[in-house]
């Protein structure tokens, strides 16, 4: 996958302007950002549903309005709204954002934090990224 992205990049190098090479890095970034997101989406969700709980309680116990309104109980929704409020999840977590989504036993608190660490971590990695690539491309067009 590595070698492909290389490939494509000294392809980039050599047929695009500076302006394509640009808008090129961006909608990578944001693939990459896409993808993680949707790693700690299925972790989040695996961890949820299928790990150990030593309070006998897992976050998807408690989802917002399904729960307090009365509504359906959350396995019981359909695969992809449980897949997209994971996925609300882990993208709240990289922004470092609220989510009324909490954990609620030892397993998931450890997912948690280490969510929240990664967000940290990704979205200062991101944002030097981004101020790079803009610094690069403001420096091709002044020269």
């Amino acid at each position: 996958m590595l070698r492909l992205v290389r490939v494509l990049e000294e392809v980039a190098e050599m047929h695009l302007s500076e302006g394509c090479r640009l808008v090129t890095r961006l909608l990578s970034l944001f693939m990459v950002i896409l993808w993680a997101t949707h790693l700690l989406a299925c972790l989040w969700f695996a961890i949820g549903t299928g790990a150990p709980s030593d309070t006998g309680h897992r976050w998807t116990d408690f989802m917002g309005y399904e729960t307090q309104l009365g509504g359906p109980d959350f396995q019981s929704l359909t695969r992809f709204y449980q897949y997209m409020v994971s996925f609300h999840w882990a993208a709240g977590q990289i922004a470092l954002g609220s989510i009324d989504v909490a954990p609620t036993n030892s397993w998931e608190r450890v997912v948690f934090v280490l969510a929240m660490l990664f967000g940290f971590l990704f979205g200062s990695t991101l944002v030097s990224m981004l101020s790079a690539a803009m610094m690069d491309y403001q420096m091709m067009r002044k020269d």
